[in-house]
């Protein structure tokens, strides 16, 4: 079967870390028991497409810079409602080039992803308008209920991936604006268009990829390649 991963730029995953492991073309890591939660050391994890590798990174193993590989997996698997999924076997094949996404568009899948599960008129009109560009300003942004959007991300973040702390960039959005860490979410969509900075090209990815994740936690018929295929349509 063939999935993708990412490693740093010399192959390693979890480098200096418990669970260090080096991908060489070719080579199968040595079987890991299967058992556990897909988070834990029982499994290898991967994604289903180049695309999700770059769009969920932020809120997986967040690897700066990394190497995306075309991987060979069997054995004993267990899937995470199509965000990744684990095997207990791998060997990385090839590299491949990682897929470009616009910080809009990273914002757009995440919207997309939202859509999929029920919300207010309001909310559906302000993110049509949103993917239209019809309007992308902060002031209606902020008007819109993405309050527990926010909460419910940041809160499925801190709980299954220590490592990334959503609850800051929460935090660094309100004092940016002045506002409470719950409605920064709102402000999101339009950090981009407004700023070239990189701390909030950064945080705009990762709030993007866990309000994805929080939408396929309530509607887990999310299809990917679809809600993708329309993200990279929008500029």
């Amino acid at each position: 079967m063939i999935y993708y991963k990412l490693t740093n730029q010399d192959g390693y995953t979890r480098r200096g870390e418990k669970g260090e492991t080096k991908w060489k073309p070719g080579v199968w890591q040595k079987p890991l028991s299967g058992r556990g939660t897909l988070c834990g050391p029982g499994w290898y994890h991967f994604y289903y497409s180049p695309d999700l590798s770059v769009l969920l990174n932020p809120i997986h193993a967040d690897i700066k810079n990394p190497i995306l590989w075309k991987t060979e997996c069997r054995g004993k698997s267990q899937d995470d409602n199509g965000l990744k999924i684990g095997w207990t076997e791998a060997r990385v094949i090839k590299q491949i080039p990682l897929p470009e996404w616009t910080i809009t568009q990273k914002v757009a899948f995440a919207i997309l992803c939202s859509l999929k599960v029920e919300q207010s008129e309001e909310y559906v009109k302000w993110a049509k308008d949103w993917l239209s560009g019809k309007d992308r300003t902060k002031e209606t942004a902020a008007d819109v209920a993405w309050v527990a959007w926010v909460a419910k991300a940041a809160a499925a973040a801190a709980e299954a991936w220590m490592a990334v702390d959503v609850a800051k960039t929460a935090e660094a959005w309100a004092k940016a604006w002045g506002t409470k860490a719950g409605d920064t979410w709102a402000n999101a969509a339009v950090v981009a268009e407004e700023t070239a900075a990189e701390a909030w090209a950064m945080a705009e990815a990762e709030a993007a990829a866990a309000v994805a994740e929080v939408a396929v936690k309530e509607n887990k018929l999310l299809d990917f390649s679809k809600i993708i295929k329309k993200a990279k349509k929008i500029v």
